[in-house]
């Protein structure tokens, strides 16, 4: 894993209500790290991230780039302290930008558009459950050179718990 993370958060309906997808994601290996499903979209669920990015990784990253969202201030706080730099940019920084996490969000967007509807959370997290393993393990990576996540060695990860 590299020493920087990306982080944010998406919108999925479920049962027509709306639920929040957090993502985090390695920079230079473009490995998913670690989702989290809820209703709420607040500091437990940015701290909850973190900390299944960190333990995925294996390690506190140095840096975690997200969007401007007040709840990864305190989140990222609780789960690494002082041990992270925290940049807040958004898609159009040129330095500290959300672009890698926001690219697989539109890919899952795309997907679930085909779907008829998620009737449960735990349906829903089956699917993206799935889709990670997918993400991860199958699908080449144009800005990998069409690698996949395996062939960077990393199939030694865990392929439970994303959520």
């Amino acid at each position: 894993m590299g020493d920087t993370s990306v982080a944010d958060e998406t919108v999925i309906k479920i049962a027509g209500k709306n639920y929040w997808l957090f993502d985090c994601i390695d920079a230079d290996t473009r490995f998913l790290l670690a989702s989290h499903l809820s209703p709420n979209r607040g500091i437990k669920e940015a701290r909850a991230l973190m900390e299944k990015a960190e333990e995925r990784a294996n390690k506190t990253p140095k840096v975690v780039v997200t969007d401007r969202l007040r709840a990864y201030l305190e989140g990222i706080e609780q789960a690494f302290g002082a041990d992270a730099k925290h940049p807040r940019g958004s898609p159009f920084d040129v330095e500290y930008n959300t672009n890698l996490i926001e690219r697989f969000q539109g890919t899952l967007k795309d997907r679930t558009k085909i779907l008829r509807g998620l009737k449960k959370a735990e349906t829903a997290k089956k699917f993206i459950e799935g889709w990670l393993i997918n993400y991860n393990y199958f699908r080449p990576h144009i800005s990998l050179d069409g690698h996949l996540s395996e062939k960077q060695g990393l199939n030694s990860l865990p392929m439970t718990g994303w959520m």
